[in-house]
């Protein structure tokens, strides 16, 4: 879908997407525990931290600030805010930057996605050393 609008040289600004709807499967968000959303921003060169915290359901309260993303011992993920956990014990942080100031510094094919996937511990493992 990107790859079309960028070669009909259209924004990709005029396109969202989603889950829900139960068009094809009956899966929410809410149902996988799953949600992506901003947490940290910077205007005027001042940073924010950017979260909600619903009053009728403290359980959609979302993490805010800077965010790390680690493997445990028992090779499940955690997702730390910073200045929160202990880094060197869960180790490195496995995000990488794709998009800032407006650039796409890192580029992947949907190969690399593909093969992103099959990546087992071991291979992690090799990858973060």
């Amino acid at each position: 879908i990107v790859e079309g609008m960028k070669q009909h040289k259209w924004s990709i600004e005029n396109i969202a997407f989603g889950s829900g709807g139960a068009l094809l499967q009956k899966l929410t968000r809410d149902l996988l525990n799953c949600s992506f959303k901003c947490s940290y921003v910077v205007t005027n060169g001042l940073g924010v931290n950017v979260f909600k915290d619903p009053v009728a359901d403290p359980n959609k309260r979302s993490k805010k600030g800077r965010l790390s993303l680690h493997r445990t011992a028992s090779g499940n993920f955690v997702t730390l805010e910073e200045g929160k956990g202990d880094l060197e014990e869960y180790g490195v942080d496995l995000l990488h930057t794709v998009f800032q100031n407006g650039k796409i510094v890192k580029t992947y094919t949907f190969d690399d996605v593909r093969d992103n996937a099959k990546i087992t511990d071991s291979d992690l493992k090799e990858l973060l050393h």
